[in-house]
């Protein structure tokens, strides 16, 4: 399907993959995780009430939050290395293309 699809290299495909979500989700969300959260956590329940509706709206305000504070950082890495985004056969400013584009 891989190959079909012209989505890469059959190997290289699921590591630049992997690659991508590691650098964009598992790194930008540790961010949130040590600095953002803890305060946010502390500041919710020192005002609202710990009830269902309150974590579940809490939490889906804290998700979008983050999701557009991530905006600027999955832009830069696409700009500059798409290759760990995804994007194999492009040539970066920082690296060169992992498969030759074809």
């Amino acid at each position: 399907m891989v190959l079909f699809a012209s989505h890469g290299h059959i190997v290289l495909f699921p590591l630049t993959a992997l690659a991508g979500c590691a650098l964009i989700l598992m790194c930008l969300n540790s961010v949130f995780y040590h600095y953002i959260n803890p305060g946010a956590a502390k500041w919710l329940l020192g005002y609202f009430s710990g009830s269902t509706l309150t974590v579940l709206a809490a939490g889906v305000i804290v998700t979008s939050g983050s999701l557009v504070l991530c905006l600027p950082a999955v832009y830069l890495l696409d700009r500059y290395l798409p290759q760990l985004v995804g994007k194999p056969k492009r040539n970066g400013p920082l690296l060169r293309r992992f498969i030759p584009a074809g």
